[in-house]
C-alpha cells in the first residue's frame, strides 16, 4: 500500500525475527571460520584478525566482538577455543557489571586486636559504632548505633537519605 508509510509494528517484528534466524557468520562461513580459527590458534587477539581479515584476502569482514561471540558460544566451547585467548575465561564477564570488591575493612583491623585499655572499659570515651543496613524491600531506612564502652550511653541514628539524618534515641542501660 503505497500510500501508508510509518512504522508498522507487525512488519518490524517479522523483519527482527528473519534476521535472527540466519546464522552468523562465523558459523555460516566455513572458510571464513577457519580462518579464524587458525588466527587464534596462533596466538592472534580477536582485534588483530579483524583488523587483518581485509589484508589476508577474505571476501567478509568481522568485527572483534563477532569473534568473542563465537569463542564463547556453544559452538567455540566444544573446540575450546577461550584457552587461545590472551586472558582466558570460561565465561564472558560483562562489560559493565559490578566486579566483586575484597573485604571492605582489612583484616588488620579486627576487634580482637584493640587495645588493652578500651578492652577494660576503664576510661570514658571509648564509642562503639554499629551500622544495619535493610534490605530495600523493608525500607530505605538504614541506623547507626553509638554506645560508649564504659558508661553503656546509647545513641541511635536513623538515616533515610544521603542529606538527613535524625536522631532517634539515647538511653542509659
Amino acid at each position: 500500500m503505497p500510500e501508508l508509510n510509518g512504522y508498522y509494528g507487525i512488519v518490524a517484528q517479522r523483519e527482527a525475527s528473519k534476521r535472527r534466524a540466519r546464522k552468523r557468520k562465523l558459523i555460516r562461513l566455513e572458510d571464513l571460520r577457519a580462518h579464524v580459527v587458525t588466527q587464534l590458534k596462533t596466538g592472534w587477539t580477536p582485534e588483530q584478525i579483524a583488523g587483518r581479515l581485509g589484508y589476508d584476502d577474505q571476501p567478509v569482514h568481522v568485527i572483534h566482538e563477532s569473534i568473542y561471540a563465537f569463542v564463547y558460544s556453544t559452538e567455540g566451547r566444544s573446540e575450546q577455543l577461550s584457552r587461545y585467548l590472551p586472558s582466558r575465561r570460561k565465561k564472558r564477564r560483562p562489560r559493565y557489571a559490578r566486579r566483586p570488591r575484597g573485604q571492605v575493612f582489612s583484616p588488620d583491623r579486627s576487634i580482637h586486636e584493640r587495645p588493652e585499655h578500651v578492652k577494660s572499659r576503664e576510661t570514658v570515651g571509648d564509642w562503639e559504632g554499629d551500622l544495619m543496613i535493610f534490605e530495600r524491600s523493608q525500607g530505605t531506612m538504614n541506623v547507626v548505633s553509638l554506645v560508649e564502652r564504659k558508661t553503656w550511653f546509647a545513641a541511635l541514628f536513623r538515616k533515610k537519605d544521603r542529606s538527613s539524618t535524625h536522631f532517634i534515641n539515647s538511653s542509659w542501660t
